[in-house]
């Protein structure tokens, strides 16, 4: 998934369609935010993805 430009994936459903994800930052810090799932995108077309 993306949020923004950040690639992220999903940790947990919460409550009022919102997401848990999970996201790492260029110096390897790792962050957990909580997101509304129309915030996020899916990802474009990559290595386990078959090009349409």
């Amino acid at each position: 998934m993306r949020y923004g430009t950040r690639i992220v994936r999903v940790i947990a459903e919460v409550s009022g369609q919102r997401v848990v994800i999970e996201s790492v930052s260029e110096d390897g810090r790792v962050f957990r935010t909580s997101v509304k799932w129309t915030s996020l995108s899916e990802l474009e077309n990559g290595l386990f993805q078959e090009a349409g």
